[in-house]
């Protein structure tokens, strides 16, 4: 039976539901039509009320709920940084509180102005050869400042057991390389503008205008020519494009002018015996380039990027830098209040320290029983799905159904203390050597495990509102940030939770057989187990999908970019197709109750919508379709929904509205 959605029925949506911020009709736009646009039907409200605020690019649900949780995470920091002196010492508390104290201690920061900076730059000055130019690219890298490439520890893509370096692209400021190579009056006016910040930056070291204009063109000119040796984002998607494993000796070959002992024992460990080099065709270039550039241009080149990791830690003049920066592809128009930063870099300093406590009080067991169980019924309906795919062999059927046997689904956080014993922090160092200390024990402890088996530690701490699909692991990620209003709610109509943490939950499980997760077996290791024939059938599903988001346009003549998104089109279309399914499952037969005037279909496809409830800027959102691999939210709502023909009969939707595909058009991926 279709079960329509009555006109009478959009204003009976409950208090109830409205106090668990799940469908309140302020967030509803009733003038609009959910099978003509589901999106706006569903948020047209809420963005009415939510305009993005001056100093951010977007306004979001996630923006909301990282907001609570920062507030609760906030008084910890205050309570820290009031109480350190009492604390145990080299805890990890006693460190939390003194960098949080440091950090907001403004008026210091003035005093200072750009003196943390000057040792830094005098070794910048000190480059004259290839030779002192690898020493300074790993004293760099060694805290932090990737350029003009970078190095750490990843999965062995051929053992993923076993940690191996990777070599890979870096070094350019703007977010997207192309900026630095189209053509036209916009992007010309954006080289411009950020010319002129450079030349600022210079201005505000001392440096006269002309000196200043000097150093600037010459990190524009460094950096376009790094620009057109790098590899394009959709290229990156494809695994086995930035795999390539090569020896010690093969790199050195390929590399012949960059003195990489000279790196290695700058940067503080041995040089390893092979390599995965990502990107070989950047690292060529850097090679020519180390020899084909003054190394006057390398020195103001360095000095910038010095310049520009560090402003945010100095004087406010500086600080202004990363500010107007930020805001030539943000749009945004006023600097976030300095609290917001010092709370994202004690995040980043001993942020498994601070979320721990946080999650230890915030998920309770309940929650993740919850969860679990959802995780339970996804996979058996994922399962189910698979067995039932006419077009699938036997042989690949085997190994799908072996990779979602094994995987490994991580929820709340991990088990284990985070060991921060060897971050050493003192009193008497300002924000920016506190900053570079906590960059080295993080780049050393990332080091130190090449050549070693994978220590399998969590990549998300869990205070981070996002998940993850590790396909070297085979294992998902689900932080207890997550399950909070508007995303979860243990006390709530279930099908609002299928609906919403349900469907991002099964969306990282679905990352496992996606374009780049089929690539991967059930132990991690980038192997093709799929038969040419099923290959081909997922490829040209996947096509069609491609396809379907190509058509999308965001801005003027700007398109969504189907080949970047495909990864996380796939697993928003299957994400929300397995979460329906399972949600059914879990009601044993039952059916649901019509609460008022949704049936349990509709408030299900209505919780997936608000999830992606967002406001943003024009700016933010070109630069997000050039750089994301994530559809803006209003696509990532409407359309994998128009392909489901469980949401078009939820809503008693016509056959040629614009929420619903035609048959021979329709997607289905899993």
């Amino acid at each position: 039976m279709i079960r329509t959605l009555l006109p009478s029925t959009l204003l009976l949506v409950s208090a109830a539901l409205a106090s668990a911020q799940e469908t309140s009709p302020t967030h509803l736009d009733t003038t609009c039509v959910p099978c003509d646009d589901f999106y706006r039907f569903a948020n047209g409200g809420w963005m009415t009320a939510n305009p993005v605020p001056d100093d951010r690019a977007s306004w979001s649900a996630y923006a909301e709920v990282n907001e609570r949780t920062r507030e609760t995470l906030r008084a910890k920091l205050w309570e820290a940084a009031e109480s350190w002196e009492s604390a145990a010492t080299g805890s990890g508390e006693r460190k939390l509180g003194l960098f949080f104290a440091c950090c907001m201690d403004s008026e210091r920061v003035e005093r200072e102005g750009d003196e943390p900076l000057e040792a830094l730059l005098s070794q910048v000055e000190m480059v004259r050869d290839t030779r002192t130019l690898a020493e300074t690219f790993g004293s760099l890298h060694r805290i932090g400042v990737g350029v003009p490439f970078e190095l750490g520890a990843t999965s062995d893509p051929e053992d993923a057991s076993m940690m191996i370096a990777e070599l890979s692209q870096g070094g350019l400021t703007l977010p997207v390389s192309t900026w630095y190579l189209n053509e036209g009056e916009d992007f010309e006016s954006l080289r411009e503008e950020y010319l002129a910040l450079v030349q600022r930056a210079f201005e505000l070291l001392g440096h006269d205008a002309v000196e200043a204009g000097t150093k600037a063109v010459r990190v524009l000119e460094l950096e376009t020519l790094l620009a057109r040796a790098t590899m394009s984002r959709e290229a990156r998607r494809d695994p086995n494009r930035v795999t390539n494993r090569m020896t010690r000796a093969e790199v050195r070959a390929m590399t012949p002018s960059v003195d990489w002992a000279a790196y290695f024992e700058s940067l503080g460990v041995p040089e390893p015996e092979e390599y995965n080099v990502a990107q070989p065709e950047f690292l060529t270039q850097v090679d020519h380039l180390l020899t084909d550039q003054a190394v006057a241009a390398w020195r103001s080149y360095l000095s910038w990027w010095l310049v520009r990791r560090a402003s945010r830690f100095l004087d406010s003049h500086l600080a202004a830098l990363d500010g107007d920066l930020r805001a030539l592809w943000s749009g945004s128009v006023a600097p976030p209040p300095r609290i917001r930063m010092c709370e994202s870099l004690a995040d980043f300093a001993l942020g498994e320290t601070l979320g721990r406590q946080w999650a230890q009080a915030s998920f309770p067991p309940a929650a993740k029983a919850t969860a679990e169980e959802m995780v339970d019924n996804i996979l058996a309906v994922f399962r189910d799905r698979i067995q039932e795919l006419e077009w699938m062999s036997s042989a690949t059927r085997q190994e799908a159904l072996a990779k979602l046997r094994t995987m490994d689904v991580r929820i709340g956080y991990p088990d284990e203390t985070f060991d921060h014993t060897a971050l050493e922090l003192h009193e008497e160092d300002s924000l920016l050597e506190m900053v570079a200390d906590i960059s080295r024990f993080r780049v050393d402890r990332d080091l130190s495990r090449i050549g070693r088996p994978d220590p399998d530690l969590w990549a998300l701490n869990p205070q981070r509102l996002t998940g993850a699909y590790i396909p070297a692991r085979n294992a998902i990620e689900y932080p207890a940030a997550k399950f909070q209003p508007p995303f979860f709610d243990a006390n709530r109509d279930p099908a609002m939770n299928y609906g919403a943490i349900g469907a991002t939950i099964a969306h990282e499980i679905t990352h496992a057989l996606d374009d780049q997760g089929r690539q991967y077996d059930a132990e991690g290791n980038l192997r093709d187990w799929w038969t040419d024939e099923d290959a081909a059938q997922f490829e040209a599903a996947a096509s069609r999908l491609v396809e379907q988001f190509d058509d999308y346009v965001v801005l003027d003549s700007v398109r969504v970019n189907g080949t970047l998104t495909l990864g996380e089109n796939i697993a928003d279309l299957g994400g929300v197709t397995l979460a329906f399914h399972a949600w059914r499952r879990s009601l044993n037969g039952a059916e649901p109750d019509l609460i008022d005037g949704f049936t349990g279909e509709q408030r299900f496809f209505l919780a997936w919508a608000h999830n992606w409830r967002e406001t943003i800027r024009p700016e933010e959102l070109k630069t997000d379709v050039e750089r994301d691999v994530h559809a803006p939210s209003y696509w990532r709502v409407n359309g994998p929904l128009s392909n489901l023909p469980e949401f078009a009969e939820a809503f008693g939707c016509r056959p040629d509205a614009p929420m619903v595909r035609r048959p021979d058009r329709r997607v289905r991926v899993w």
